[in-house]
């Protein structure tokens, strides 16, 4: 059996359909996140960055969470994998609790945005709070991704993503390339999907357009979890 059967042999329902469905998650997020905290990045967090840069380059003050969110983030990046350690430590799933705690998350930035409605008066201290909180609940999608579905694509940003499809599809079509091509597709797909729903919502429901993350997360809580935890 070559390599790419034995790969599809081992293959779950959530390593077939997760991806996906948090690819659509990270896609709303960061359409959402922009359009109503104040142009931020919430899931491709680097792009903050150049946000940041065109700020100074303006003589404009950056605001607070422009300078926070990508250390926000990787301090996120780290309290994920600790919680991952301790679910594996006591024989419970890691990917059921990154799942969880990541519908957690989405649910309080729902709840916050409906409070305090952040795109009304922009820059306010919510909009802050709740782009922490939403910048968070993706570096838990990422070390998910990254520690329980090995071999799968990234779901936050798509940038590698793009330029691997490309490259695959120029590339000699072997059942190796073909299965990277199955699943990267579906990733940069579903993204792009999250971001066409997320963009509808917030012209429709506003800041109440943070139901529709938090709901496709509920989802995914639902998808049954088989197979070995591997790192």
């Amino acid at each position: 059996m070559s390599d790419a059967d034995k790969a599809g042999a081992t293959e779950t329902t959530a390593h077939i359909l997760l991806p996906v469905m948090l690819s659509v998650v990270a896609g709303m997020v960061d359409l959402t996140g922009f359009l109503t905290l104040g142009n931020l990045f919430t899931a491709h967090v680097t792009g903050n960055i150049a946000i940041l840069a065109a700020v100074l380059a303006r003589d404009e003050g950056p605001r607070l969470i422009q300078l926070l969110i990508i250390p926000m983030f990787l301090v996120a990046i780290v309290a994920a994998r600790c919680v991952a350690n301790i679910a594996r430590s006591r024989r419970v799933s890691p990917l059921r609790v990154l799942l969880a705690i990541q519908f957690l998350l989405l649910s309080i930035a729902l709840t916050l945005s409906i409070a305090a409605l952040p795109s009304a008066p922009a820059h306010s201290p919510a909009t802050d709070v709740i782009a922490a909180v939403v910048t968070s609940a993706m570096a838990f999608q990422f070390i998910l991704v990254r520690t329980m579905l090995p071999g799968r694509p990234s779901t936050v940003t798509m940038t590698t993503n793009l330029a691997d499809t490309v490259l695959l599809l120029l590339e000699a079509r072997t059942e190796v390339t073909r299965q990277r091509l199955r699943r990267t597709v579906p990733v940069v797909l579903g993204f792009f999907a999250g971001c066409v729903i997320a963009g509808v919502a917030v012209r429709w429901l506003h800041d109440a357009a943070w139901a529709f993350p938090a709901g496709v997360a509920a989802l995914a809580l639902l998808i049954d979890d088989q197979g070995p935890d591997r790192e």
